[in-house]
């Protein structure tokens, strides 16, 4: 990712604070407290404030906590990671609420998006633990009523993960953009990680998608050039060499996960998309000189090079 286009004024770095898991929240109407009888657990919170431009502030929500069935750290465990950052401060009061209610329901879901960030956090949290836990509980009792105990090949197994972060890629002429990334393990050869991009006109606080860059007329054309510049990416020259790679180019259109900076647009493919999960991710970038003739005329992100 070409994160050296990525804007970062920084004019303050503020702890806030560090709060233990013990420690009494702010937010009242939603509480990341856990039962203590049912796990054990170590958690930090600190949140730090970043100024960038158009107003637009940004604070981080963190999380860490590892959760044993039974209050016992023999027994298996989730381990939850969550560095969450996300807009907290805005001109407009209004804005900014649909604003945190847009990023939410990305990256967390829908159930969250009228809460807070830092509600929906919390609530996010136990709610995956809890979930967690109810699973485990129901394997477990399925042995105990089997006459069987838990072997260490099942405790491998039953040790979840979920890592969860966002970050803040693009933030200039009214327009933000940011990713999430998101691992889970929940048993398995391997885990599932996933990137998804979100990119928003903060004039009127709009996700912007591909129909408000582009006429639909264009897919063709765009597909083509993604194409191209994979072989130029992958020093092939040509499509039946990226087929060899692995590559499955009837999977490669332009999708809606996508960014935009200074430079152009860069799309990502998570693993199975395009290719098997060993080849890992794919990004592939437009330069604004390759796509110029296909954005529409009143698309916002003419703003950024014009």
């Amino acid at each position: 990712m070409n994160r050296q286009y990525v804007k970062l004024l920084i004019c303050g770095f503020i702890v806030l604070s560090c709060i233990s898991c013990n420690s009494k929240k702010s937010e009242k109407n939603v509480s990341s407290s856990l039962d203590s009888d049912s796990i054990v657990s170590t958690e930090t919170d600190t949140a730090i404030i970043v100024t960038l431009d158009d107003t637009l502030t940004f604070s981080v929500y963190q999380k860490k906590i590892e959760a044993h069935l039974n209050n016992d750290t023999k027994m298996p465990y989730c381990d939850f990671n969550i560095n969450m950052v996300y807009p907290s401060g805005f001109s407009n009061k209004e804005k900014l609420k649909k604003l945190q209610g847009i990023f939410i329901e990305n990256v967390l879901g829908s159930a969250y998006a009228q809460l807070t960030p830092v509600q929906a956090g919390d609530l996010y949290m136990k709610n995956y633990i809890n979930d967690y836990k109810e699973e485990m509980q129901e394997y477990i009792d399925g042995l105990k009523n089997k006459g069987e105990k838990l072997k260490l090949e099942d405790e491998n197994w039953m040790n979840y993960s979920l890592y969860l972060s966002t970050k803040s890629l693009f933030n200039n002429d009214s327009i933000w953009c940011y990713s999430s990334d998101l691992y889970t393990y929940t048993g398995g050869a391997h885990g599932m990680s996933g990137t998804t991009f979100q990119v928003i006109d903060m004039k009127n606080i709009h996700i912007i998608t591909l129909k408000d860059i582009f006429a639909a007329k264009d897919s063709t054309t765009l597909t083509s050039l993604l194409k191209k510049q994979l072989a130029k990416d992958e020093k092939v020259t040509a499509m039946q060499e990226l087929k060899n790679k692995g590559y499955w180019l009837e999977n490669l259109v332009p999708t809606e996960n996508f960014y935009v900076n200074a430079v152009g647009l860069t799309w990502l493919y998570n693993p199975y998309e395009i290719a098997p999960y060993a080849m890992g991710t794919t990004q592939i970038t437009l330069s604004y000189n390759q796509i110029m003739p296909y954005i529409l005329p009143n698309s916002p992100i003419r703003r950024i090079f014009q």
